[in-house]
């Protein structure tokens, strides 16, 4: 059954997803809104995608309910998550959700208002604060081969390589995040049949809810989570860089916004009782 039926509700489902951006610091890679359902491919870096989500979908719901006088659940079920797996399929999984209108509602990508494409290929448009297209980009040559890449038959369908339902990655990939210590860096929605570091997944926990009651704006509690990365587990500025940051942070910055963190809080009180707090979780 339909959840958005006319542009304002499109609009008003993606007007949620840019206040989850500049409150929670999601960041959207690809995104496609179809008439039952919806496709983010994004980035989490502050490990708070249940609240994020639960954000964009409790506003759309009371949208919904308030606007079609509706009575009842809206949504079927609670979102689905998969970890993505950047180098192998970041190219294939945006084109599968750029393609999600073609032959059901539209016969072109760019006939479809309400998904990324026409961001990607069109760069006189302003596209929305949450949306990121340098990664996908960086993955063509110029803009030509995107385009062309991107109308290509979409025969290619992520279910297919899903594993154990959670990860979507090449088996390198898979070992990494199920057995490794990188086992922290999953959000934990994820965690499902994950075989997880117990230890790793209650400490990233509470790191989480710490940061989430301090009154600091976003740069700040992004900091904080890098300072509490680098003290409270044994990843390097790279492996932070690459499973938390992709395409936002370099490991160099990563160590510059701990080393800043850290001289900020010799002249700033409420910081400095924040990284005492936060080394004794």
């Amino acid at each position: 059954m339909n959840i958005f039926y006319d542009e304002e509700d499109f609009e008003f489902f993606i007007n949620q997803i840019l206040l989850v951006n500049i409150s929670h610091g999601i960041i959207i890679h690809s995104y496609c809104l179809m008439n039952n359902h919806f496709h983010l491919l994004l980035q989490n870096p502050l490990i708070n995608l249940s609240t994020a989500m639960q954000l964009i979908l409790t506003r759309y719901a009371s949208h919904f309910k308030r606007k079609y006088k509706h009575r009842g659940k809206v949504l079927e079920k609670r979102f689905s998550s998969i970890l993505v797996d950047t180098e192998l399929y970041l190219i294939h999984l945006a084109k599968y959700i750029h393609h999600n209108p073609v032959g059901v509602v539209v016969d072109k990508l760019e006939d479809w208002a309400w998904s990324s494409y026409r961001f990607f290929v069109d760069s006189r448009l302003s596209k929305p604060r949450f949306l990121e297209t340098s990664l996908i980009l960086q993955k063509h040559q110029n803009l030509t081969s995107f385009v062309d890449y991107a109308n290509e038959p979409g025969d290619w369908n992520p279910e297919d390589h899903i594993f154990s339902g959670v990860i979507l990655g090449s088996e390198k990939f898979i070992e990494q995040i199920t057995f490794n210590h990188i086992a922290p860096t999953i959000d934990t929605d994820l965690k499902g049949s994950l075989q997880l570091n117990k230890t790793y997944r209650i400490r990233i926990a509470k790191i989480k809810e710490f940061i989430a009651r301090q009154n600091h704006d976003l740069q700040i509690q992004t900091s904080l989570l890098i300072y509490a990365l680098r003290e409270k587990t044994n990843l390097s500025y790279k492996k932070i860089s690459e499973q938390f940051f992709i395409g936002s942070f370099s490991p160099s910055a990563i160590a510059s916004r701990y080393s800043r963190i850290k001289a900020q809080a010799q002249d700033d009180l409420i910081l400095a009782k924040a990284l005492i707090e936060l080394n004794s979780l």
